[in-house]
Order: structure tokens, then sequence, then C-alpha cells
């Protein structure tokens, strides 16, 4: 998946309109303008036509289409006998409507200020010019008709969603994705499991219990999240802590239950390790001398391996997805106690990584990770708790 942002395409071909107020750019009255911002949207299609040829799987054209002659644009662009002999696509438009004032001001102040457009703007100019450059695009606007194909609509950010001709699998998980997706900032705290037996040993999966260094850190774990502004509050509650269904993760979220009784641990299977089939309860030095076919194997491409009887990386990430779903419509933080291929997904999933470097990704015992969702990207932090986990924990390069 790749995205086309026809705003970024502005941003080289008319730099002019960096670092200060240029909502006339945006005046549909501006043919000028009109006819440079038009060009953008054929280079950001060209390219996005260019990377479904060379097998990418999803394009995204970001952009103000908000007009039927645009739209058909696109729509004749990829109908056009040189794309269409090359691609068959499935053109979907998704439209943002919004008729919330406060949510557009909040947009605003937390989004669009921090724009490079805006580099060099004071604030209260920025704001000025952005709302302006809504009236423009207000007066230019045209909505998204049935007879111009599938579409999906979001009104006000997901309080109300449309669906129009939606066919197929991934249109259809889009929709879904998007009926659950809250705008509203809050953080997610990931940490594997304490120490377990089987890490001290070496052993991969299994469903050993919490080591002595373990449970010394399911303590202080959660002592410290107890002790952060994000884990309470007055409307809400506590901060939701979920957990697999493996010993190792309900042994470390239940030192929570020791401090506070009534606080609540969801336990998600999805969460679970993932599956070393036979392998299970082998050390990897084992795995390569009784079974050095898998273990080669395993070592050219941990993404797409599957254990005999078990599971790949890729299988992990397609059963994560409801986790994903319920982590992007949660209202409240998240405390995710899991296991190492499992976060790596979802770190990689929030911090926008390439799914090649998911099974490569170095995520330590005893260490949680903070994430911030920020405007353009996620903000993480580390934070360590000084405790040593058995130097069978340390990640040989095969792992």
């Amino acid at each position: 998946m790749k995205s086309f942002n026809i705003g970024a395409y502005r941003r080289i071909g008319a730099s002019e309109t960096l670092g200060k107020a240029s909502a006339n750019f945006f005046d549909p009255l501006n043919e000028e303008a009109t006819k440079q911002r038009e060009e953008f949207a054929k280079m950001a299609l060209k390219d996005s036509a260019e990377f479904l040829y060379n097998g990418g799987q999803v394009a995204i054209l970001d952009g103000t289409n908000s007009t039927v002659k645009r739209r058909l644009m696109i729509r004749t662009f990829f109908a056009s006998a040189d794309v269409a002999s090359r691609l068959k696509v499935n053109l979907v438009f998704l439209e943002s409507e919004c008729h919330d004032e406060k949510l557009i001001d909040q947009n605003i102040l937390n989004v669009k200020l921090r724009s490079p457009d805006y580099a060099h703007v004071a604030p209260q100019e920025a704001v000025k010019d952005f709302k302006q450059r809504i009236a423009h695009y207000q007066n230019a606007y045209e909505a998204v008709r049935e007879e111009e194909g599938s579409f999906i609509k979001l009104i006000d950010a997901g309080k109300y969603v449309i669906g129009h001709m939606i066919r197929g699998y991934l249109p259809a998980r889009i929709l879904y994705f998007l009926m659950h997706i809250d705008l509203k900032k809050k953080a997610i705290f990931l940490t594997r499991h304490g120490e377990s037996e089987f890490n001290v040993s070496g052993r991969i999966g299994g469903d050993g219990a919490l080591s002595s260094s373990g449970k010394r850190y399911a303590k202080a774990m959660a002592d410290w999240i107890i002790m952060q502004p994000e884990f309470y509050n007055r409307e809400q509650g506590h901060m939701h802590i979920w957990c697999s269904t493996m010993k190792r993760t309900v042994q470390t979220a239940n030192a929570f239950k020791k401090r506070i009784p009534n606080v609540k641990i969801y336990q998600w299977r999805a969460l679970n390790e993932i599956d070393a089939g036979i392998c299970e309860g082998k050390t990897y030095k084992q795995i390569e001398s009784e079974m050095p076919n898998e273990f080669t194997a395993r070592a050219k491409d941990k993404l797409s391996y599957r254990y005999p009887q078990g599971e790949s990386y890729k299988d992990v990430i397609q059963r994560l997805e409801p986790v994903i779903f319920e982590l992007e419509r949660s209202t409240q933080p998240v405390l995710v106690i899991a296991h190492r291929a499992v976060l790596r997904c979802l770190y990689s999933y929030f911090m926008e990584l390439p799914i090649q470097s998911i099974p490569h990704l170095d995520l330590n015992l005893h260490t949680v990770y903070k994430l911030s969702p920020g405007d353009y990207k996620t903000e993480v932090d580390r934070f360590t708790f000084g405790l040593m986990a058995s130097k069978n924990n340390s990640d040989p390069s095969h792992q």
C-alpha cells in the first residue's frame, strides 16, 4: 500500500504556496492555479498507476477530489485503453464531509497549523487563511453521486458512515475499519510479558510461568503504569489492560489486581504468541540440529515462513486485525501485554514501518513502549526498568 498525496506534489511544483498565506491558490476562480492543481493531480495519478504496475496492491490518491470533473478525470484515467490493458482497478472514492465547527477548528489547530504550508505563518493568520481555503473548497464542492460508482462517505469524522456499491473483500474491510475509527488521540502502551521460565532456558513458545525476574518486572511495571496520568480519569475510569490468554502475560497483568482489585483485564486469544507448531518448547539450536531444512527456510524468509503445524508472521498479522480495529476505536489509553512476534506486528502498524521489517524489530523484555499518535507521525518513548533477564533472552540474528 502506498499513499500519493497531491499536496506533496503541489509543495514541490508550486513552492511559492509554502510558508505563507496562500488561500488564493485554491480559489476555483483562479484559472491558472486551477490548471496547476489539476496537473499535480495527474502526476500523482500516473505515479499511483506505476506503483500498481510494479506489484503494488493498494494506491491511495490523497487530495481534494471534490468535484465531479476531478473524479471523472480519475475514472477516465483508469478506464483508458493504455491503463486498463495493464490494470484492473477497483476504484472507491472516500469522501469526508464535516459540518461540526468545533471539529473543524480542532482539526485546523491540531493538524493544519503544523503543515509545511504554514511553517512560517503566525497562528492567527494561518487559521484565517485556512478557513478561507475551506470556503473556496465549499464553493466548488460537488458531493459524490451514486452514478459515480463505489464510494464511502464519512460525515463529521465518522458520526455517520455511508457506503455505496462496496463490493469485494478489501473495500468491505475499509468500510468496516472506518466505521470503527476514533480520531481522538490516546496513548498506547506496549510491553512483553515478564521473563518466563521458557525464556530462561532459551526455549520458544510454550505456556511457561514467569521467572523470579519476570515477577519483579510485573510488579515494577504495574507500579509505574499506575502512576502515569493516562492510567485513570474520572469520566472513563481506568486504562484498558489487554493481555493474551497465555500464562506469562496473564501473570504479568495480574500484578495490577494486587494494587487495584477491581481493575479489569481483558484477555485476547488473538494476542497469543506466534504458534511454533511442532517446534514449540525447542531451543533454536535444537531446531538447527534436528530440522536443518526448517531452520534454513525460516532464516531466509521470516515473514512468510510458517512453522510446521504452526503459524507465520503473515498469519499473526491477519489474526491481529480485530485487535487493531479495537485499538483504533478505543477512546481510552490501552496497555497491551503480549509477546514479541505479536508486538512487532502492532508496533509496525502504528509506526507505519514496512512489513518486511516486522520479524526483525528489536522489542526487548522488561521494556514499556509508549506510542503517542501525532498529527503526521507516531512518537515512541521507551522505558526500561533495570531488571536483568537471562542471557538466553539475547536475540540471535536468526531469531
